[in-house]
């Protein structure tokens, strides 16, 4: 169906890597932050959390391409 969509939206979809879950992260984040950029303050648990899901999902990334050259 992505066929379907524009340029940009098609292009957007692509960076989630058409990952539900991605795409739920970044709209709790999108809607975490405050208006004009704030930070967003999370827990050391929290972190940790995301930065063992962002490694979990790359290494299933790199598991699934070949290597060219």
């Amino acid at each position: 169906m992505r066929y379907a969509l524009c340029l940009p939206c098609n292009t957007g979809i692509g960076q989630f890597r058409d990952d539900p879950a991605v795409v739920w992260r970044a709209l709790a984040y999108v809607e975490a932050v405050e208006p004009y950029g704030d930070e967003v303050v999370v827990s050391d648990e929290e972190l940790r959390e995301l930065v063992r899901a962002e490694e979990e999902l790359r290494s299933a990334f790199y598991a699934t391409v070949t290597r060219v050259g």
